[in-house]
């Protein structure tokens, strides 16, 4: 029997025959027909990890071991594979249907699977909670918002273990302070050069392995829990997803992972220098080599979707594992502008009352019919904007922001009322005792 064969009856339940798929709220194998529990066992017991001086050599062999069949999409080059028994009609991640098989797939073996714990519904349902959490997305979206069709699918990654160690050089300041030449106290850095070695041990850093889904929007849903939740790869965990094939080789995406430990490396020589006694820390030069690098592949779950408004495309992703969304959606012009004009309002307002303060009452009186006066416009533009883009919710949001801005700036106007009174008050008396309030209070013996 090949492998292929022997992969095929793995993959079907022993007492009906039914295809055997992963249960992502039960976290088990069971028949998809007869609904019995069922054990699959992978090929190996544990999820290894290999020395990153051997990649070349492990990248020459197949890449797909376990009769999956590997596809390619015309339209957006993304490589995609699936069990034997597995069909595919649209390209998973862009919806097109010119799909055609592969002969032959070498590359780096798939080790290990982060499987779903996330289903399609709890997937859309966690989609919804979060579009609706969006202040500035359209009422209509919140209300109505297109679903799309949502895709499970297992996306590439590569892990690095890495053991680094870096010498760097920089300078350390220690700052004093010092009277200058005026008679002012100034402060000033005196900077001493240093030098040291830090060391850094990183596990399990995660790169996205695919082209097609890199970008901010995978970034967001991440981490995985590829350290504690990693199972060792079994092709039935693809049964009803698709599984895309790595695009970004490991070679690559090692050089992401040493911007993140060039970054983190960086870091821990500053935290080295001030701990050294200086208040201050630039690194003006570093050197990393590693003592050891070790990597693995493997797949982690996503749900992702996308959907059209106002004659555009948005995508969203949801982690398959703990439902972490990530989003693009649009945005309402008309709650954009009535933020604009409300603060506009608020600001110019208070700011009139402000000044108007340290005149007189009858200038403040002024100031508050004239801010009253320009407030009626924007507020009647405002309510024009809410009544045609926001729902009720939102006017009962903009209603107490608006109360909450009139009472600022009601109580900037009354304690700039208060100093301005104060201040005549304070005048008058030193006008009719023809001393200054300070020396007044001296021969008082207040001071």
């Amino acid at each position: 029997m090949t492998t292929s064969e022997q992969t095929n009856a793995a993959l079907r339940c022993p007492t009906c025959g039914g295809n055997i798929v992963f249960d992502p709220e039960a976290q088990q194998f069971r028949c998809a027909s007869c609904g019995s529990i069922q054990k699959v066992t992978p090929g190996k017991d544990t999820v290894e990890e290999y020395d990153f001086t051997e990649y070349r050599e492990r990248e020459g062999h197949r890449m797909l071991e376990n009769g999956e069949t590997a596809l390619r999409c015309d339209v957006c080059g993304a490589e995609f594979f699936q069990p034997a028994e597995g069909t595919a009609t649209v390209c998973p991640m862009c919806g097109s249907p010119q799909i055609k098989p592969e002969e032959e797939h070498n590359g780096i073996p798939v080790e290990g699977v982060v499987p779903f714990a996330i289903d399609r519904y709890e997937a859309q349902k966690r989609f919804g909670q979060w579009i609706r959490k969006r202040w500035f997305a359209p009422a209509s979206l919140k209300r109505t918002f297109a679903e799309g069709e949502l895709v499970g699918m297992y996306v590439p990654f590569w892990t690095y273990d890495a053991d680094a160690v870096t010498q760097y050089c920089g300078r350390g300041g220690r700052t004093y302070t010092r009277r200058g030449r005026d008679g002012k106290t100034e402060t000033y850095t005196q900077w001493y050069p240093v030098s040291g070695v830090v060391r850094g041990y990183y596990n399990d850093i995660q790169v996205c392995a695919s082209k097609t889904a890199s970008g901010n929007l995978i970034q967001k849903v991440l981490p995985y829990n590829t350290i504690g939740n990693t199972n060792p790869y079994h092709p039935q965990y693809l049964a009803g997803y698709q599984a895309e094939c790595y695009t970004i080789d490991g070679i690559q995406g090692f050089k992401v992972a040493e911007s993140y430990i060039d970054r983190d490396q960086r870091s821990r020589a500053e935290s080295d220098i001030r701990g050294h006694g200086y208040s201050q820390a630039q690194v003006t030069g570093m050197n990393t080599h590693y003592d050891i690098v070790r990597y693995k592949q493997v797949l982690v779950p996503l749900w992702k979707a996308r959907y059209g408004y106002a004659g555009k495309t948005y995508h969203y992703m949801i982690n398959g594992e703990n439902g972490k969304v990530s989003a693009q959606y649009p945005k309402s012009v008309g709650k954009i502008i009535l933020v604009i004009l409300l603060a506009l309002a608020v600001f110019f307002g208070g700011l009139m009352l402000l000044e108007s303060g340290y005149h007189s009452f009858p200038i403040t009186v002024t100031a508050t019919m004239i801010t009253a006066t320009l407030a009626v416009p924007v507020m009647t533009m405002a309510m024009i904007v809410v009544t045609i883009t926001v729902d009720m919710t939102t006017v009962m949001i903009l209603a107490v922001v608006g109360i909450a801005g009139t009472a600022v700036v009601m109580i900037t106007a009354t304690t700039a009322e208060i100093l301005t009174t104060a201040a005549t008050i304070t005048a008058t008396i030193g006008a009719a005792t023809g001393k200054p309030p300070r020396e007044r209070e001296m021969n008082n013996g207040t001071f």
